[in-house]
């Protein structure tokens, strides 16, 4: 699969900027995911936040699967980095106010 990818979109030789770009986004999805989860708990709450970023994470990584480029496999896997992130941080403060500190 990985070999098919790289012949799908070019990625050899010259266009080796792509998958360094590529991965530099999909570290930027992390980086805001993680920084505006956990005001959007705050403010709609943290259920509502953890099913709002399932849903999106499965409907970004579904798309990213049928991406026909570059630009936009580069561009779903950034937002599927923010559902992510945005889930796994918002579920485990979640956890963890329901097990408290005495557990």
């Amino acid at each position: 699969m990985i070999t098919y990818d790289l012949l799908q979109f070019s990625l050899v030789c010259g266009n080796n900027w792509q998958v360094t770009l590529a991965q530099s986004l999909y570290m930027l999805g992390i980086f805001i995911g993680a920084s505006v989860s956990g005001i959007v708990s705050d403010k709609v709450g943290r259920k509502k936040t953890i099913i709002m970023a399932a849903v999106l994470m499965s409907i970004f990584s579904t798309a990213v699967a049928f991406a026909n480029s570059m630009i936009t496999f580069v561009i779903l896997r950034m937002f599927t980095a923010f559902a992510s992130v945005s889930f796994f941080t918002t579920f485990f403060v979640y956890a963890m106010e329901m097990v408290g500190g005495h557990w």
